[in-house]
């Protein structure tokens, strides 16, 4: 008998110590390897597939988050502004931390360490949460959320079409 290790999304953010809407993230995104197969309607791969694309991407061993939008931050050993692109995979983050701007404002900031080059980079915090698909009004989020609430209501309407509600 051969034993396949089968994951799927949420056994993937398990194993790679990230959120399961990152592991979305991933695949929406066209990040992860093709799907090898379905199971229960809903994309699997083998383990073996995953863990060598996230050893390849810096993704295993680390936070395994990644910026998924273009923005600007500052690369702390030298203080250059730099544009920070989509694809990179943050192995370490900081506290949220107080920064004083020029205007005497205090905003939060985070600190970043990037896979690629080994840098630690500096974000306000709430540019860092909406670079890695982690603020609240995440796109994808919401998009997940009315979908669901779509299917709910399809439900309830063919349910209600039989006779047979809910209660």
């Amino acid at each position: 008998m051969v034993s396949l290790d089968i994951v799927g999304l949420k056994e993937i953010a398990e194993r790679l110590g990230v959120k399961q809407q990152t592991a979305a993230a991933w695949r929406y995104r066209g990040l992860l390897p093709p799907e090898e197969g379905t199971v229960s309607g809903s994309p699997a791969w083998t383990w073996a597939t995953i863990e060598a694309w996230a050893t390849a991407t810096g993704r295993l061993g680390g936070m395994a988050e990644f910026i998924v939008d273009k923005t600007t931050g500052i690369r702390v050993p030298d203080g250059a502004v730099v544009e920070i692109t989509a694809g990179v995979v943050v192995r370490q983050v900081s506290p949220p931390f107080p920064h004083q701007l020029p205007n005497g404002r205090v905003e939060q900031r985070v600190r970043f360490l990037a896979a690629v080059d080994g840098q630690w980079y500096e974000l306000p915090h709430q540019t860092y949460l909406r670079a890695t698909g982690a603020a609240a009004d995440d796109r994808f989020t919401k998009a997940l959320i009315a979908a669901g609430a779509v299917a709910g209501a399809i439900i309830l309407v063919g349910e209600a079409s039989k006779g047979r509600l809910p209660g």
